[in-house]
């Protein structure tokens, strides 16, 4: 037969160590447990007890009548007068019978006319751990905070930063003499309680941000407890700088190719050391158009780099902080293409004459450019002026320019009935005259010995309306007759001429 195997040293070990750790689990749980049980116990009794105190103050009417006052009642005199159910049997969780000397409830009232009630058990190990209990009462003052100026609601948490002073008023029910605000050097503002409509208060003007402690005084030399608050004031803007201002802050850029240019800006240094950076915006838009503002996330700095048309635009960046204060910058842009400038040889029509109508005097104008004042009826010279259309210039960084352009006068038409004639010694013969337009004929014979003619001058002669001319011979030879017509309209019109021989 074999032998049976039994187990071996280590392996017997290595069972009582697991033994050993599942039961130290299971006592620390079983601690655990119980401990529960008895704060669960002991939180009741604070319950029944402080029912019956509360009981017991309404009952006999004993409360404290001004803020500051306190009244204690034991638990022994609650259980000996019939305010427990339980009689003498307030025990500890083991069944131990409680201190009910040490055992009380008690009352105070605070600053907004309330009473309150706590309850303080001290059964075996067990002690109530609450701040009455520990002599520490919460006389609380009440406060409520506005922005100075506009009077907007201010919370004093310690978040929101405001860019005015704050106004803190403190109010009470009850009796208080004087508010108190602390700040952390140990510099007070102080301000006396008055009474109004059965209301104490008054209120106390705080300028700079800090860490405040606020508590009142009773005419009883009783102090509030004292209630931290945080007051965050910034009064100053944000700061930040544009790389390139310009000259009054204005930037000209060309266009090098077609109709659009390249708009690249840097924004810098973005600082507000106080409050913090809120926000920061900016807009690149066409002057006549609305303003679009495009939020950046950004620290202390961030590039503008746009392509566009040629036009005016207008660079508005806005900096907030947060205390509400904002800082805006703008920067006019203009991006512009140059042209040639235009000269009287390029642009005036050539040939033109007057005919009584009113006719331009320029050809039609390139890229960028118009003409102003370039029609015109009666002859003569006239400046014209060319101007660089909105966002053209001229080569020579000008935008305006004047040429002279000019309206010929007219040749009116001049005819006579005949041309030549003959005529005997001492007879006469005569000829018509007539022009297109109003004006005077003047007749003379080039050589009076051999021919006279009449009417020398005549005057106002209609349009288009013959006037008769006399020749007389006077002796053998040949003479030639100018006839000059002068128009009345010497603006428009040419004097002209014609012979007759």
């Amino acid at each position: 037969m074999k032998r049976k195997k039994g187990f071996t040293i280590v392996e017997l070990l290595s069972v009582i160590i697991i033994l050993g750790i599942v039961l130290g689990i299971t006592i620390t749980a079983y601690v655990n447990i119980n401990k529960g049980i008895d704060v669960t116990y002991y939180k009741a009794v604070e319950q029944s007890l402080l029912s019956a105190g509360t009981h017991y103050y309404s009952y006999t009417n004993d409360l404290p009548s001004v803020f500051g006052d306190q009244k204690e009642i034991t638990a022994k005199y609650l259980v000996d007068n019939g305010y427990t159910e339980e009689g003498q049997k307030i025990v500890d969780s083991r069944g131990k019978t409680c201190d009910l000397n040490k055992s009380y409830v008690g009352a105070y009232k605070d600053s907004l006319d309330k009473t309150n009630y706590y309850v303080c058990l001290s059964c075996g190990e067990y002690e109530t751990d609450s701040l009455p209990c520990n002599g520490t009462t919460n006389y609380r003052l009440n406060m409520r905070a506005k922005k100075r100026n506009s009077g907007e609601i201010y919370n004093l948490n310690g978040k929101t930063w405001s860019s005015e002073d704050i106004e803190i008023t403190f109010e009470t029910l009850n009796d208080m003499k004087e508010a108190i605000l602390e700040d952390e050097s140990g510099n007070q503002k102080k301000c006396s309680l008055v009474e109004k409509s059965g209301v104490k208060s008054c209120s106390v003007i705080v300028d700079k941000s800090g860490k405040y402690e606020a508590y009142a005084t009773g005419s009883n030399g009783v102090t509030s407890s004292k209630e931290e608050i945080t007051v965050l004031i910034d009064k100053t803007a944000p700061t930040f700088d544009i790389e390139n201002r310009g000259v009054n802050d204005k930037i000209e850029i060309e266009a090098t190719s077609g109709l659009t240019a390249n708009i690249t800006n840097r924004v810098k240094n973005i600082n507000d050391s106080e409050s913090g950076i809120k926000t920061v915006e900016y807009s690149l838009e066409k002057r006549s158009s609305k303003v679009y503002y495009k939020n950046v996330k950004v620290a202390t700095s961030f590039d503008i780099n746009q392509t566009k048309e040629i036009e005016k635009y207008n660079l508005i960046v806005r900096v907030e902080n947060n205390a509400g204060l904002k800082t805006e910058k703008t920067i006019n842009y203009e991006l512009y293409k140059r042209v040639p400038a235009p000269t009287a040889e390029g642009y005036c029509k050539q040939g033109v004459v007057y005919t009584g109508n009113e006719q331009e005097l320029t050809k039609t104008p390139g890229e960028g450019l118009i003409f102003t004042d370039n029609k015109k009826i009666n002859a003569g010279s006239y400046a014209v002026t060319a101007k660089a259309k909105d966002n053209y210039r001229f080569t020579d960084n000008t935008t305006s320019k004047t040429i002279i352009c000019s309206i010929a006068k007219a040749n009116p038409t001049l005819t006579l009935s005949a041309t030549t004639g003959k005529v005997d010694g001492g007879q006469t013969l005569s000829f018509n005259e007539k022009a297109s337009v109003k004006g005077k004929f003047s007749n003379v014979s080039g050589s009076t010995g051999i021919a006279t003619v009449s009417p020398g001058i005549t005057n106002e002669i209609a349009a288009n309306t013959n006037s008769s001319v006399s020749v007389k011979g006077v002796g053998e030879g040949k003479s030639t007759i100018t006839v000059t017509f002068t128009p009345t309209d010497t603006t428009n019109y040419n004097t002209k001429t014609a012979t007759y021989t």
